[in-house]
């Protein structure tokens, strides 16, 4: 954003804050690029070049010096009651959701089948590199399992330099199985972004093969590598890039933040995108991979626990997380969502086998994770529209607000490891409250069929009511006009 800094100036209240920079050049980079709500300062200018190569015995001069002058309060809030304020003249319609195929071996068991069919997700991710030796194995486990769950696949293709001959092959086992495809994510192993020439040759052929097939350009890695060379108009319906909240920082309170960052990587790609789809693929807790040193995820090796599992996924603050990037990303405009795998520790589920890593990962066998019925409840209400809801205190509590045109469902959750008073205003008379939260966490995970009816609360639309911590608040109430 800044280049070449000398200083920077501001005031908070009545204070003013000044910093002053010597030595080395510094430069300011938006972290929203990663979908991270900050900005950081840094020397040596990236443009010096990138990545800049130091010699043994260099010396690197740098001094930074701050000031504050005045009084500082801080942020302290005036108000500890969050109010969620509903607009019902405003709203849209939701993106299609989809979910990754696990990157467990094993196929998916009848079991595991049923209890994800009854989600209805829009479309089921498979990666197939082309290059590689077995690519028909997973391809073909992938056409299966999409047709048992009764999701279309959403296939990401990765090619090398022999990219016409791998198309061919990808063509001929299309041909073959006939799986019903929503859309084709366009990638090569060695560019960070799908090369536009090679976009305008696979498009085609595609298209002569595949008719009225979705394809997609841009980048398996963040919205930075898309937004640092935007494709160019090959053909393709939609740009795609995926999302994670841990490239900088990885605490609650940060992945919090970071979640309306993922509404401006979509309102900035839809300055270059023009009419084109937005498909953000897909969107993890955690980071698949370190995109300055490769564009995809490599094999797991060792008996580690890998560093793409993030064991909030399995707990009820991933499931608040959950629902917050489905409103951010939801409400800033996307066309497509794909959200984490399947079965496993980076699933919805764990599934039928026991975590791999017990000490560092404690799911059982057979565990519902509770952003499991954040899906359920989103994905059954997509025939209606979502409604603008707003937050006073979007960092402790949020919300996800769909409706019929008289009746509201509201999915509410708390951040929080402390209970939050909360008042709505945007019902009428009575609604209730069905809550997922520690003491029912047991039983919601241990049984699919968990509706959390036994605990529910009839709550005065007029009154303050009380979220507990880190819970998922399933709503519903007449709007009112």
């Amino acid at each position: 954003m800044f280049r070449n800094i000398k200083s920077m100036s501001w005031k908070t209240g009545s204070a003013s804050f000044r910093i002053d920079f010597e030595g080395d050049v510094f430069e300011t980079e938006d972290q929203r690029n990663w979908s991270d709500a900050s900005f950081k300062t840094y020397s040596t200018p990236l443009s010096l070049p990138y990545p800049v190569t130091l010699g043994k015995g260099t010396t690197i001069f740098q001094k930074i010096t701050f000031r504050v002058e005045g009084n500082f309060d801080g942020n302290d809030e005036k108000d500890s009651i969050t109010q969620v304020k509903l607009f019902p003249d405003v709203t849209y319609r939701l993106p299609t959701i989809g979910i990754c195929q696990s990157s467990r071996l094993a196929p998916l068991s009848r079991k595991e089948i049923k209890l994800l069919r009854s989600i209805k997700f829009d479309h089921y991710r498979t990666d197939l590199h082309l290059y590689g030796p077995e690519w028909q194995v997973k391809a073909n486990q992938a056409s299966a399992e999409s047709s048992d769950l009764g999701y279309p696949l959403e296939v990401a293709l990765f090619s090398d330099d022999d990219t016409p001959g791998q198309i061919k092959d990808f063509l001929k086992w299309f041909e073959e199985k006939r799986p019903v495809v929503s859309s084709v994510l366009l990638f090569h192993k060695s560019y960070p972004v799908t090369p536009d020439p090679l976009a305008l040759e696979v498009i085609q052929v595609l298209r002569e093969s595949i008719p009225g097939i979705r394809i997609a350009t841009g980048t398996n890695a963040n919205f930075a590598q898309v937004n640092r060379k935007r494709p160019g108009d090959t053909g393709n319906d939609r740009i795609c890039y995926s999302v994670h909240p841990q490239e900088h920082t990885s605490d609650n309170e940060t992945l919090v933040e970071n979640l309306a960052a993922q509404a401006c990587t979509v309102a900035s790609a839809r300055v270059f995108a023009g009419e084109k789809g937005i498909i953000v693929s897909p969107v993890t807790i955690q980071r698949r991979f370190n995109a300055n040193s490769s564009l995809f995820e490599l094999p797991r090796t060792g008996l580690e626990m890998p560093p793409q599992v993030d064991s909030r996924i399995m707990s009820l603050f991933g499931a608040c997380w959950t629902l917050g990037s489905i409103k951010y990303l939801s409400g800033a405009g996307a066309d497509s969502i794909t959200y984490y795998e399947t079965a496993g520790e980076r699933g919805i589920i764990q599934g039928e086998a026991d975590s791999m890593w017990p000490s560092s990962f404690p799911s059982a066998r057979g565990m519902i994770f509770p952003l499991y019925y954040i899906f359920r409840f989103v994905l059954a209400g997509k025939s209606l529209n979502a409604v603008k809801s707003v937050s006073s205190h979007p960092l402790k509590v949020e919300c996800l607000a769909l409706t019929d045109g008289k009746q509201g469902k509201l999915v509410m959750v708390n951040f929080t490891d402390s209970i939050q008073p909360v008042t709505i205003d945007c019902c009428s008379g009575l609604f209730r409250n069905r809550t997922l939260d520690m003491s029912s966490y047991a039983d919601a995970v241990s049984d699919y069929r968990w509706t959390g009816t036994e605990k529910e609360k009839i709550i005065h639309s007029q009154t303050t009511f009380e979220l507990e911590p880190y819970s998922v608040n399933f709503i519903e109430g007449w709007l009112r006009h």
